[in-house]
């Protein structure tokens, strides 16, 4: 480690804006901004216009067109931006942060975690051309869920059944809570982050306006708010210390990990990786800095996930809740609440390992 290195570049790193156009300095690396659709480390902007490479081609990527997007023609700036952010981040090249999205016609790993932890006791059947689905059924009344986060449930008094385009309409309907409050409890049982202080107001407003957009259900009256309670509930045989939702997001994010009664340990040979994550989201490891040993720790995965991916914590809290709920966010709200959330959430604590002994 270099002489009068501190934590002042993870700072940097963690709270510059995601809508710079630009590749901010972070020690010897320069770190850009993650693609919103496809996770590749490449430059891109928001509703005033910005970059996109030629590869990146999903409907995400398509539709923020319309926001200014231009194709990136030369890839080579993008090529030594990516070896600078790889310098930095020691798994920047694994592109982490894709492996939240579904495979084609299955569901979301975290969305597959949600609905089983909200919604106990149903099953995952297979609909026409083998599209899945979550079915959960009492006497009363029928809920099924389908893998891209639409749902019904029927019946209704009226005789029809109700549905919705997302889970972010249903989930917090069935708890009895409003949607931000439902929204940041998600996150906060995924990541470990608590959601306070202004941006709690402002996270849930924001959710709250997205579920006002849909249309008025009325709530069947066999649930009860134990659908809000069970997402932190940890058990067998996963793991005793981390809940559902946080030991389905570790393992899907870190496969070749292992869930204990402890908590989660991760071990990467190639790049001298080695991840501990205690209950509640804490953690610590260590690992390769600039091709020096250094030692990390944080309170909440999105710190984590951040520091070994070089993709801004901001926005894997988007992406983790955007996947999980099944939201299909324009690229102006995206990056509206991946800023906001990265101006709040705490970077992770680096130092080197001789100091770390002492």
């Amino acid at each position: 480690m270099t002489a009068g290195y501190s934590v002042a570049p993870v700072a940097r790193f963690a709270e510059c804006s995601a809508l710079d156009l630009v590749a901010v300095p972070v020690g010897r690396a320069l770190i850009v901004q993650p693609c919103p659709a496809c996770g590749a480390i490449h430059r891109h902007g928001g509703p005033e216009g910005g970059w996109r490479v030629p590869h990146c081609a999903d409907a995400l990527a398509r539709s923020m067109r319309f926001n200014g997007y231009r194709l990136w023609t030369s890839p080579e700036p993008m090529a030594d931006e990516r070896a600078a952010i790889g310098s930095f981040a020691p798994l920047a090249d694994a592109r982490l942060i894709a492996r939240l999205h579904a495979a084609d016609r299955q569901f979301a790993p975290l969305m597959r975690a949600l609905v089983m932890t909200a919604l106990p006791g149903g099953r995952i059947v297979k609909g026409s051309w083998r599209v899945p689905s979550y079915a959960v059924a009492t006497p009363e009344v029928r809920v099924e869920v389908g893998h891209l986060g639409g749902w019904d449930f029927y019946p209704d008094p009226s005789g029809m059944p109700r549905c919705g385009a997302n889970l972010l309409s249903l989930l917090p309907l069935l708890s009895g809570f409003s949607a931000g409050t439902y929204a940041a409890r998600v996150l906060s049982a995924a990541t470990g982050w608590r959601v306070s202080g202004l941006t709690r107001h402002a996270f849930r407003d924001f959710f709250d306006s997205l579920a006002a957009k849909e249309p008025a259900t009325a709530r069947p009256a066999i649930f009860d708010q134990g659908a809000l309670t069970r997402l932190t509930a940890s058990g067998r045989p996963r793991s005793v210390a981390l809940g559902p939702l946080m030991a389905a997001l570790l393992v899907t994010v870190f496969p070749r990990g292992e869930l204990r009664d402890s908590g989660f340990v991760y071990v990467h040979g190639k790049c001298e990786a080695r991840l501990s994550v205690l209950a509640g989201g804490r953690w610590a490891g260590r690992f390769r800095l600039h091709g020096e040993a250094v030692a990390a720790h944080g309170h909440d995965l999105l710190s984590l996930l951040a520091l070994v991916s070089g993709v801004y914590a901001g926005w894997w809290a988007e992406r983790i809740l955007t996947t999980a709920l099944g939201l299909p966010l324009d690229g102006l709200a995206r990056a509206t609440l991946a800023t906001g959330l990265c101006e709040a959430i705490r970077p992770a604590t680096v130092v080197p390992v001789a100091e770390a002994a002492e």
